[in-house]
């Protein structure tokens, strides 16, 4: 843009990315035996670039380019980064008789992002199947009930370059850099750059890596019904992480490889499909189905303990475990506030949160903070569902997530936080006339005091939920009727997206949700009305 006063800034960025991949596949089969084989290379390349100039006093504001204006007041900056990946990977899978299943993996990569020395890594994975149902003794026992019954297991390496400090992404953590400081006038005339180098380096990091191991099986019994159930353990180590140095070093801490942290799981899918034949309900098609996943987090080995604002890690907890005052209940009474532990300094009155005097002191301050479960949730689950029946049809998907908490605050827990109202929930706050055993007395906004907004249970909410997700039904017109306009199919249908939610949190969608403000923007709930016309 430009102005006569400000003059004319003129600015561009780009980012070029590409990438290169190719392979080879080899196919075999003979007696019984299939062998299949892949090897392949590829390279990846981005790089950035920022350029920024800047002029004022310009003559005539309608030549808009740089040098029409006056050399007298100008600026320009500019920078830009790049990273590359380079990997070569190669696929070996046999196979006998569709009765036994074996495949390797291996992956060679190589990334700008670590030092010469420690730039490739090599990531292995293997895998093994044997489908019992496929065996001769198994078929003699002519078991009509048992369609398949499949036994699996597998383990792989997997490597992470991404390096992420303080929400930025990071090229060159290994190398010394220098950062401009500013400028400096050492003779009164003229100015001179200061570089400086603010963070420590290490030239020692090297790849992050995980681990994946899973056993599970498949089983398919009557023809109609499936289940499929997986054990997994994810183990991520040598994680890319700044170093825990004391701010007294004077330098941003380095990067480094330090820390394990485990995911371990059960996954489980049952579904069970049927046409109806004979009868009324004669042709009636469907298919019922329910998945259900439960992981558990935790830091096997992270350091010295790190506390935030309301979260913690620390060995043997989960990642960003809720770390926290718990409260009690409410003061009802200026007797209650006398015979109960000292909250803090606070000037408490009747209304007020009461606090947990957890670790039996007397006294209420930061020591009776703990260690709150729910961040992670117990369970993962959906449900499906599709039926079929004399041209309609109809199919549904639900999910749900069960045990999990969110710390939300200010708008709309403290009434007035930057402009927003209260909710319909403080019409049932404490006052001396109308005392409330859920809700406490009402602050101002950022003016509120400490005693109601430091991090507790109380801005804990429950963000279990079960949504339908998607629901769609149809109706195709018979084929004898839509051909004597000659067309072959004709199907009318409705679609709906995030049509209903079950759930007691309290805000505006706990699927969109997560640790921090009340209100986030929530999805929007779709209708749509549409038509499949096949010529």
């Amino acid at each position: 843009a430009l102005d006569l006063g400000s003059g004319l800034t003129v600015q561009d960025q780009q980012t070029v990315y590409s990438n290169l991949y190719s392979y080879l596949n080899y196919n075999h089969s003979f007696g019984g035996h299939s062998i299949k084989a892949q090897a392949g290379y590829s390279i990846e390349q981005s790089k950035y670039q920022y350029l920024k100039g800047y002029r004022k006093e310009f003559t005539d504001p309608s030549l808009r380019e740089l040098n029409a204006g006056s050399p007298s007041i100008q600026s320009a900056e500019g920078t830009g980064n790049q990273w590359g990946l380079m990997s070569y990977f190669g696929r070996l899978n046999y196979n006998f008789k569709e009765r036994y299943l074996l495949e390797g993996n291996v992956r060679y990569d190589g990334s700008t992002k670590f030092d010469t020395n420690n730039r490739w890594g090599v990531f292995p994975s293997f895998s093994a199947g044997w489908r019992v149902t496929e065996e001769p003794f198994v078929k003699q026992l002519n078991m009509a009930w048992l369609n398949n019954f499949k036994l699996r297991g597998s383990w792989g390496k997997l490597g992470n370059q991404n390096i992420v400090i303080n929400n930025i992404s990071q090229n060159y953590p290994y190398q010394a850099l220098l950062n401009l400081t500013g400028n400096y006038s050492f003779d009164n005339s003229s100015l001179s750059s200061g570089v400086a180098q603010t963070a420590l380096n290490n030239p020692v990091i090297q790849w992050e890596t995980v681990t994946m191991t899973d056993v599970g099986l498949d089983l398919t019994l009557f023809r109609n019904f499936n289940l499929t159930a997986d054990w997994y353990k994810k183990r991520t180590s040598d994680i890319l992480r700044q170093s825990q140095v004391t701010a007294i070093v004077g330098l941003s801490a380095p990067t480094i490889n330090d820390g394990v942290v485990d995911n371990t799981g059960v996954e489980l899918g049952l579904s069970y499909g049927n046409t109806i034949t004979g009868g009324a309900l004669s042709g009636f098609t469907y298919n019922l189905g329910i998945n259900v996943d439960h992981n558990t987090n935790k830091l096997v080995k992270f350091g010295q303990q790190e506390i935030g604002s309301y979260t913690i890690n620390q060995n043997g907890q989960p990642w960003n475990s809720f770390y926290m005052l718990q409260v009690a209940g409410i003061f009802q009474s200026a007797a209650e506030v006398q015979n109960s532990p000292k909250q803090y300094s606070d000037n408490t009155l009747p209304g007020d949160l009461k606090y947990k005097d957890v670790n039996g002191d007397g006294k209420i301050d930061d020591n009776d903070r703990t260690i709150v479960s729910g961040a992670f949730p117990k369970l993962n689950y959906s449900f499906n569902l599709s039926a079929s029946f004399k041209g309609f049809d109809l199919s549904a998907m639900m999910q749900g997530v069960y045990g999990v908490k969110y710390f939300v605050n200010n708008w709309g827990t403290i009434p007035f936080v930057q402009g927003a109202p209260p909710t319909t929930d403080w019409l049932n706050r404490w006052t001396p006339e109308h005392p409330s055993t859920t809700m406490p007395r009402m602050y101002w906004g950022w003016s509120a005091p400490q005693k109601i907004t430091r991090p507790s249970t109380y801005f804990l909410q429950d963000g279990s939920y079960l949504r339908l997700k998607n629901l769609v039904f149809g109706y195709t017109i018979p084929a004898k009727v839509t051909q004597k306009i000659g067309v072959s199919r004709l199907r009318f249908y409705f679609s709906g997206d995030n049509l209903l939610t079950i759930t007691k949190y309290r805000g505006l969608d706990p699927e969109r949700n997560s640790s921090g403000n009340f209100l986030v923007y929530p999805q929007n709930k779709i209708y749509s009305f549409g038509v499949n016309v096949t010529f």
